[in-house]
């Protein structure tokens, strides 16, 4: 807003109530004046060269030395949001626990305050999920004080058009030094542009899944991709003090539909730990009922099988609080020799939901199989 000089205000009487009226009037049209300068004033950026114009001399590529043939981190001069260009991360090989990355650390940033990393984000053919990161490093206890990323709250998958995505923050006092990683774990190719950290105020809202009522949440649920080895989607767990005392695999021989199953071989008389084959929901269905069901089939089996639903109001790594919980062994439990069973368990998704963890286990000796996995949304 400026003033027209053109058309000076009159002088007026300086005791008149009429003037100190139009100087009231100047006085709050120069408020507005700066008040909106400040508004308009764009947050600070810490991020060095954050639309790569510049070749991106500042950021380090980050990815182990024996992927180099099927991984690749490329400066891009074809493929952009805006500005001279965008970096790319591509994976051919989509080991799900490999996380590929751009990384830039930074020495200024707001500390003891919510910090925002947000990016403009194109993903092509993604089949786990592109991600942006925060790391908060404390130099004197050497080790890491903080970390989030957006896998926490959402997965950055398929083939889309440029979108904005972000993740918040709160930088611990005792950080000493931030990294900034864009990357990508598992198959396919991504491209960021346009990166900011900057302060922000407060945790991010959470978002609820949108989705058809009967819809199912899951990705594949019958285990038939794979890429390579591995169940896309799908992450095991099994302790590692076990060895190969027990197998988590994609059986192609013993199947209830398709073309393969999942299998949890536990060979350990002395292990009761919850083997399972683990998928994570984010954004959940908020405020929705979920239906967990498949088939199971069981051979020798002395323990516990089935399904788990989990709901936590934060990523795992972060420890956090478990809003709600349901098994379907509290309505059933197949054990011994069994053929293939449906088995189905559910709960209503609490506020305040982060994740939502489906698990198909298996607790103590013998051998499961699950197929066919859906988490209906009612």
């Amino acid at each position: 807003m400026t003033l027209d000089t053109r058309h000076p205000i009159p002088a007026l009487h300086a005791h008149s109530g009429i003037a100190e009226f139009a100087n009231s009037a100047i006085l709050l049209i120069a408020f507005c004046c700066c008040a909106v300068a400040e508004e308009a004033a764009p947050p600070r950026n810490y991020l060095q060269d954050p639309g790569f114009e510049t070749g991106a001399a500042v950021w380090q590529k980050v990815f182990p030395e024996d992927q180099a043939a099927t991984v690749a981190l490329a400066l891009d001069r074809q493929v952009k949001r805006s500005g001279e260009g965008s970096v790319s991360v591509a994976d051919t090989a989509g080991k799900v626990w490999a996380f590929h990355n751009w990384t830039q650390h930074l020495e200024e940033f707001p500390k003891g305050k919510w910090a925002e990393l947000s990016a403009w984000v194109k993903p092509e053919d993604v089949r786990y999920s592109a991600q942006l990161a925060l790391q908060c490093w404390d130099g004197a206890a050497k080790k890491t004080v903080g970390w989030a990323s957006t896998a926490d709250r959402e997965k950055i998958r398929g083939t889309g058009d440029w979108e904005r995505h972000a993740v918040r923050l709160f930088v611990p006092p005792t950080t000493t030094m931030m990294w900034v990683r864009l990357g990508l774990t598992g198959a396919g190719k991504v491209w960021f542009d346009d990166v900011a950290v900057t302060a922000a105020e407060g945790s991010l809202p959470l978002a609820s899944l949108q989705i058809a009522p009967g819809g199912d949440a899951l990705l594949n649920g019958g285990f038939e991709e794979q890429h390579p080895g591995l169940l896309t989607h799908w992450i095991p767990y099994t302790p590692q003090s076990q060895g190969n005392k027990v197998e988590l695999t994609r059986d192609a021989m013993i199947f209830h539909s398709g073309k393969a199953a999942a299998r949890i071989m536990n060979r350990d008389w002395m292990n009761r730990e919850l083997n399972h084959w683990g998928q994570m929901v984010a954004p959940a269905p908020i405020g929705r009922r979920v239906r967990l069901e498949g088939w199971v089939k069981t051979q020798s089996v002395e323990g516990e099988v089935g399904f788990l639903v989990q709901c936590f109001d934060g990523p795992m790594h972060a420890l956090p609080r478990l809003l709600a919980e349901v098994s379907s062994l509290q309505t059933q439990k197949p054990q011994g020799d069994t053929d293939w069973t449906k088995v189905s368990t559910g709960l209503s998704v609490p506020p305040g939901t982060m994740q939502l963890w489906v698990r198909a286990f298996l607790k103590g000796p013998g051998t499961a199989w699950f197929d066919d996995v859906q988490l209906v949304v009612e």
